[in-house]
C-alpha cells in the first residue's frame, strides 16, 4: 500500500472539503455536492494487489451516469476500505481509509455510516492531529445535518470554532453560517441570528451574502423582528435586485408591519419577476382582499391556480374573496376544494364555518368549527363562532361553555363578552351579565349594545340609578334605540320620575312603529 499516494489524495480532499458551503435551508443537497467533490479527489492509493482500492473518483468516472454502476462501485469503495481499516488498527493510514470510507457512504446516501465511520476516525493517529480532525468534525456535522441530527451538528461546528479549526476569516465565517442553519433548524433564532450576523461580519464580500441576508431575514421574521427583516430583505435587494424571495419576503414582513401599500408594491415585483410565481399571486390576492376588492382578488387568486391548480391556500384565498363579496355558496364550494387537497388547513375549516353560519346553517357550521378546535384549540374565534352557532341553535350551555373557553384564551374577546352576558340575562344571573357588559363597555365605550345591555342588566337588578345612567349613555349613542328608551322608562317610574317615563314610553312607540313600517 502506498500511504504517501493515500495522504497526499486525502490533503486534496480535504482542502476541497474546507471550501464554502450553502447557507441557506438547502444546505443538505449543496453540502451533498461538496461532499462529492472532496469524494471526487480522492485519487489512488489505498488498495490491496488486484483488488479495487479506495479510489471513488476513478470508480464514479468509470461508471459514467448509470446510477446502478456507480452506486456499485462505490459499495466497492468500502469493501475496499474495510480490508484496510481491519489491518491497520488505530493508524493514520487507517484514519484515511475511514474518512475516505465516510465519504464514500455520504455519497451512497448513508450518513448514519458516514458519522460512525468520521467518529472512528477521530480515534487514529489521524484524528489526533489538531488539523485533521477540525475537518473530520465539518464533514461529520453535514452527516448529522443530513440526519436531521441537527443537536450534534451544532455541537461539531462549536467544537470547530472552540479548537480554533478554521484555516482563516473566510472559513470560520462558512462554520458559522453552517451552525447558524442548524440552529434556525432547531428554532434557536436568536443563536442562528447572531451566527449569521457574526459570517456577515468576517466575511462581507462572501458572494453568498445575498443567501445569508435572507435565512437572516427569516429568522428576523420568526423573531417578530419586523424591522429587522425588512432591513436583511432590503439588504439582499441592493445586492440582488432580480431575487424574488427578497421581494415575496418584505412583502410578508410589510404585511405583518401593517403596511399593505408597501407590500402590495413589492408583491407586485415579484410577479413581475415572475409572473408565474403562485406564492407571489397568493400574497397579491390576500392583500387584495384586505383592501376591500374582492373581485381583484379573485382574479389573483386565479392567476395562482393557473400557476399551481392544486394550491389549496389560493383555492382558499379565492374562497375568502368569493365569502367577502357575500357569495356564500362559491365561498363554501371553494373551502371543500381547498380541504381535499389540505385537510389540515385550519383556516379553510373556520371561513367555511362562517359561510355556513351566514346562511344559518348551524349544522355544518358548529361542525366546521369542532374541526378547527380540533386541529388547533388555540384558535380563539373557532371557540366564539361554535358558540354563536349553538345559540342561534338554542343549545344555551354549549354556547356558554364555548364563550367561557374563548374569553379563557382572550379575556377582551367582545363577541363572547357581548354573547355570554345575554345568555347570564336569560338564566336570569342579571349580576353576572351586569359584570360581562361592564368589561364590554371598558373594551368599548362605543359599544351601543353592551351599554344598553349593562343598563338592562342592572334595571333587572334594582339598581335604577345606575341603569338610568348606562340607558342615557346608549340612547346618546344611538337616539334611535328604541329598546334602550323603553327600558329607561321603565327606570324613570321605578323611581318616581313619571314625566320622563312618559316621554321615554312614547318615543319608544314611535320608534317601534317606525321600524315595523320604515
Amino acid at each position: 500500500m502506498c500511504s504517501g499516494a493515500i495522504g497526499r489524495a486525502i490533503l486534496v480532499a480535504l482542502a476541497v472539503s474546507s471550501t464554502g458551503l450553502a447557507t441557506t435551508a438547502r444546505a443538505e443537497g449543496a453540502d451533498s455536492q461538496r461532499m462529492g467533490a472532496s469524494l471526487a479527489g480522492l485519487r489512488g492509493g489505498v488498495s490491496s494487489g488486484g483488488d479495487v482500492g479506495c479510489d471513488p473518483d476513478r470508480t464514479v468516472i468509470e461508471a459514467g451516469a448509470n446510477a446502478e454502476r456507480v452506486h456499485q462501485r462505490l459499495t466497492d469503495v468500502v469493501s475496499a476500505c474495510t480490508r484496510v481499516i481491519k489491518r491497520r488498527g488505530a493508524s493514520y493510514e487507517a484514519g484515511l481509509a475511514l474518512r475516505i470510507r465516510a465519504l464514500a457512504y455520504f455519497r451512497l446516501g448513508e450518513p448514519d455510516h458516514s458519522v460512525a465511520d468520521d467518529s472512528a476516525a477521530l480515534n487514529t493517529d489521524m484524528g489526533r492531529a489538531r488539523g485533521e480532525a477540525a475537518h473530520i468534525l465539518q464533514d461529520r456535522a453535514l452527516a448529522y445535518v443530513m440526519l436531521n441530527d441537527n443537536v450534534n451538528a451544532v455541537a461539531d461546528y462549536t467544537a470547530v470554532l472552540e479548537k480554533g479549526g478554521a484555516v482563516n476569516h473566510v472559513d470560520e465565517a462558512r462554520i458559522l453560517q453552517n451552525r447558524g442553519v442548524a440552529y434556525q433548524r432547531l428554532g434557536k433564532t436568536d443563536e442562528a441570528v447572531a451566527d449569521f450576523k457574526a459570517a456577515v461580519r468576517l466575511n462581507p464580500q462572501n458572494s453568498q451574502n445575498a443567501e445569508l441576508l435572507i435565512e437572516l431575514a427569516i429568522a428576523d421574521d420568526r423573531s417578530h423582528e419586523t424591522d429587522a427583516a425588512i432591513a436583511d430583505y432590503s439588504a439582499v435587494l441592493a445586492q440582488k435586485p432580480s431575487e424574488i424571495r427578497a421581494w415575496l419576503g418584505r412583502a410578508y414582513a410589510e404585511r405583518d408591519k401593517g403596511d399593505q401599500v408597501a407590500a402590495q408594491s413589492d408583491a407586485r415585483q415579484a410577479v413581475m419577476l415572475d409572473p408565474t410565481s403562485a406564492p407571489a399571486h397568493r400574497l397579491l390576492a390576500e392583500l387584495t382582499i384586505a383592501s376591500g376588492h374582492a373581485a381583484a382578488a379573485v382574479e389573483e387568486s386565479e392567476r395562482a391556480l393557473k400557476a399551481d391548480p392544486k394550491n389549496a391556500a389560493a383555492l382558499k384565498f379565492r374562497a375568502d374573496a368569493a365569502l367577502a363579496s357575500g357569495d356564500r355558496d362559491t365561498a363554501i364550494a371553494d373551502y371543500g376544494q381547498a380541504i381535499a387537497l389540505d385537510p389540515k388547513l385550519v383556516s379553510s375549516f373556520n371561513n367555511r364555518g362562517v359561510a355556513y353560519l351566514g346562511k344559518s346553517d348551524y349544522a355544518h357550521a358548529v361542525a366546521d368549527f369542532t374541526t378547527v378546535i380540533g386541529l388547533d384549540a388555540s384558535q380563539v374565534s373557532a371557540w366564539t363562532n361554535r358558540g354563536l352557532a349553538r345559540e342561534a341553535m338554542g343549545d344555551d350551555a354549549g354556547a356558554a361553555s364555548d364563550f367561557d373557553r374563548s374569553l379563557q384564551l382572550d379575556p377582551k374577546n367582545l363577541e363572547s363578552l357581548r354573547h355570554r352576558a345575554f345568555l347570564e340575562q336569560r338564566k336570569g344571573l342579571h349580576a353576572a351579565a351586569a359584570d360581562d357588559y361592564g368589561r364590554a363597555v371598558a373594551l368599548d365605550p362605543m359599544d351601543e349594545d353592551s351599554m344598553r345591555g349593562k343598563g338592562f342588566a342592572e334595571l333587572s337588578l334594582k339598581q335604577y340609578d345606575a341603569a338610568i345612567a348606562d340607558l342615557s349613555a346608549a340612547v346618546e349613542l344611538n337616539a334611535s334605540d328604541g329598546p334602550a328608551y323603553g327600558f329607561r322608562a321603565i327606570a324613570y317610574a321605578a323611581v318616581n320620575k313619571n314625566k320622563l317615563a312618559l316621554a321615554d314610553l312614547d318615543a319608544s312607540k314611535r320608534l317601534e312603529a317606525k321600524a315595523q313600517h320604515p
